[in-house]
């Protein structure tokens, strides 16, 4: 399955688009930005649509054509504004708390593009590792965490100054979507795949494609010290509500039999978007 194809169905935004007139307050004005600082602090992550802390207007990337879409759905207004060319294969957006500036992280280019958000104008191009994917702001929006997908690593941006300023090694294989907490002292990263767990002494032909034959791994970074300090397993499940069921099963040498059915298991993968 190719990137785009992942997202088609979740970039389904039903807001429209639209244009404002009299764009030279359209969101920096300061009664906005000093609500926007003095809301308590939540959790952020990682996705490829995000709104203003205001409300006012929503973000969503565009990776067919490389650009970024802005839409007003102030009082249900649901206009779109401006479309935004970024680089190649946009993924992942982020706006700051004050709704100054955005983010966006460009998976072919191995790059983030910073827009001014008064302008609507991409101010600067950051070089990352390679396939950036998810990135998320801290919540006091000081740092970006972005997970470059196939470089294995995470880069921290300083917003202050759009520069990058720490790259974290060994944060796991294909790390993918991005999550911080409101106190902004944990990074959770997912890794994109399910591996085979450590201790399994089964062989492949075994284990790979078993219902047990991976398990998911989600990568937690301390903020203080931009370094791992652990690894999240997300163990496979026997059952799921009765949700996954095979006729037979081929590993376990059950044949299928005439309207019987066996109750299947799952294994997490950290594929999505989020």
């Amino acid at each position: 399955m190719s990137r785009k194809q992942w997202t088609r169905g979740f970039m389904l935004v039903s807001a429209a688009a639209a244009a404002l007139s009299g764009m030279t307050d359209h969101w920096t004005g300061s009664a906005r930005v000093a609500k926007a600082q003095s809301a308590a602090p939540s959790p952020t992550k990682s996705s490829p649509i995000a709104i203003t802390s205001d409300n006012r207007f929503v973000w969503s990337v565009n990776p067919d054509n490389n650009s970024v879409s802005v839409f007003n759905v102030a009082n249900g207004l649901n206009q779109k504004v401006v479309e935004i060319p970024v680089g190649t294969e946009p993924w992942g957006v982020a706006i700051k708390p004050d709704n100054t500036k955005v983010y966006v992280t460009n998976m072919a280019s191995g790059t983030v593009s910073v827009i001014d958000a008064a302008t609507w104008q991409v101010v600067k191009t950051i070089e990352v590792g390679t396939e950036p994917f998810g990135c998320a702001l801290t919540p006091d929006g000081d740092r970006l965490y972005v997970a470059n997908h196939s470089s294995g690593d995470v880069s921290v941006i300083n917003t202050r100054n759009d520069q990058v300023v720490r790259t974290i090694e060994d944060v796991g294989a294909k790390p993918h979507g991005v999550a911080i907490t409101a106190d902004g002292s944990k990074v959770y990263v997912t890794q994109f795949l399910a591996l085979k767990p450590a201790n399994d002494p089964r062989p492949l032909t075994r284990s790979e494609g078993a219902d047990n034959g991976r398990e998911g791994r989600v990568t937690v970074i301390d903020t203080q010290t931009n370094s791992v300090i652990r690894t999240v397993v997300l163990n496979p499940l026997a059952n799921v509500g009765n949700a996954f069921q095979s006729l037979g099963n081929t590993l376990a040498r059950r044949p299928l039999v005439p309207g019987v059915l066996e109750i299947s298991g799952a294994f997490p993968t950290c594929w999505n978007r989020s």
